[in-house]
């Protein structure tokens, strides 16, 4: 959990998502490509901390999320053995 909020505050700190910037700067935050490595329970939560963003914060975002396995879930993942 703290991973969490460290990810998200710093996701608020790089983009000045909570600042009344003028349009300018706002601007240059908006092409932006962010990687999330790991589809457990902590990517899969910034992943949704990310949607739940307005959406004219994230109109030109791109998200990419890496898993090794080929289905998502990190430790509560359970492979089906019949």
């Amino acid at each position: 959990m703290v991973f969490l909020q460290k990810a998200l505050q710093w996701l608020a700190i790089s983009t000045n998502l909570f600042s009344k910037a003028p349009q300018a700067s706002l601007q240059a935050t908006k092409n932006k490509r962010i990687a999330i490595v790991g589809a457990g329970g902590g990517g899969l939560g910034v992943l949704k901390a990310i949607h739940d963003l307005p959406s004219e914060v994230k109109t030109h975002w791109i998200i990419d999320v890496y898993e090794q396995r080929h289905d998502i879930g990190g430790m509560w993942y359970v492979s089906c053995l019949i």
